[in-house]
């Protein structure tokens, strides 16, 4: 009992430290930033503004005292916490050289997998091991010890990724994971996995306090300091608490704009070279899909494709896709061995 009295303190005040430290940083490193010229432009705006850019520190920061806070309530969790912290700070520091200095398309993802052996490493000394190498599918368990220290980079390499080129609006990245977080709390609770609560409680936290100022019209972007370190820190929460699967399905709107965006552009192509959008602004501000035949095809495009849409409705309608995905992942549940 003492043992589920101590999760339950440290997934309520991973939560809470993780809002507050957010919601406080946000802000200030936004202006921060502001003043020296880190900024990015909403393009989906009339005039194009300027906005603060790699607002997603202050996410790393909420992370990071929440897992102090984990750790002080919850000791026994060290070695979890030490991996989870890590592995988002080391994935955080590729966004940041990305958001300052630029990454090519081949060397992000090969960057994100080097920081993704940063778990595979600490496991080894882990005792109790932080993952014992197999997946929780339906209706039974893969074994797969040596595949899995190969595959756990690859999907925090994906997952960071495809949560990195699913942002295409004010408060998408932001709004999505808050839906995905909350998903795999729940899925926690529903599969007896309790323990990995306080660290999808952090992500959680820190996402619903970014949202208030990333929400439409944006006062700070992320970055891809913000959004490769969500995408990581839910891929490897999932880890924690063996719900890669029910992770995996939760993603599935991510994961499919970044098949179609991959599939049309016949490959990695740092977004900075792509010459044609796959959207346009009208005049009155709202967003119409590109008829020309090499813009990329993303999400974006199919949903502007039949009508033009405000800003608000095509975040509007990534969410209803991403709480699709999710109950789809919920119905999982009870088909998974606990």
């Amino acid at each position: 009992m003492g043992f589920e009295i101590g999760l339950i303190y440290a997934t309520i005040l991973s939560l809470a430290s993780s809002f507050l430290a957010t919601l406080i940083a946000t802000p200030r490193i936004a202006e921060f930033n502001k003043r020296r010229g880190i900024v990015g432009v909403d393009y989906h705006k009339p005039g194009r503004p300027e906005i603060p850019e790699m607002g997603g520190l202050s996410m790393l920061i909420g992370l990071s005292i929440s897992s102090m806070v984990i750790l002080v309530l919850y000791p026994s969790s060290f070695w979890y916490t030490l991996s989870f912290i890590l592995t988002v700070l080391s994935v955080g520091c590729v966004g940041v050289v990305d958001d300052l200095l630029g990454l090519g398309a081949r060397v992000k993802p090969l960057l994100t997998f080097i920081a993704g052996l940063v778990p595979v490493l600490l496991n080894i000394p882990a005792y109790p091991k932080i993952y014992e190498g197999y997946l929780s599918v339906p209706f039974g368990r893969i074994r797969i010890t040596i595949l899995y220290n190969l595959l756990l980079p690859i999907g925090i390499a994906v997952s960071s990724n495809t949560m990195n080129m699913c942002d295409p609006v004010n408060g998408v990245m932001a709004g999505s994971s808050i839906i995905i977080s909350l998903t795999l709390l729940l899925a926690s609770l529903f599969t007896d996995r309790f323990y990995a609560s306080p660290y999808i409680a952090s992500i959680l936290g820190c996402a619903l306090a970014f949202y208030i100022y990333n929400r439409y019209p944006a006062r700070v972007f992320p970055g891809d300091t913000g959004t490769l370190s969500l995408g990581a820190a839910i891929a490897y929460a999932s880890v924690i608490g063996r719900l890669e699967f029910i992770a995996l399905i939760a993603m599935l709107t991510q994961i499919l704009n970044a098949l179609f965006t991959l599939i049309s552009l016949g490959g990695l192509i740092e977004r900075r070279s792509i010459s044609e959008r796959p959207v346009r602004v009208l005049d009155d501000g709202r967003i119409v899909a590109s008829v020309n035949p090499q813009a990329p095809i993303t999400l974006t495009r199919m949903f502007t494709a039949s009508r033009p849409m405000s800003e608000r409705e095509v975040a509007y309608s990534f969410f209803i896709l991403t709480s699709f995905s999710c109950i789809l992942a919920l119905i999982t549940i009870p088909l998974i061995p606990r």
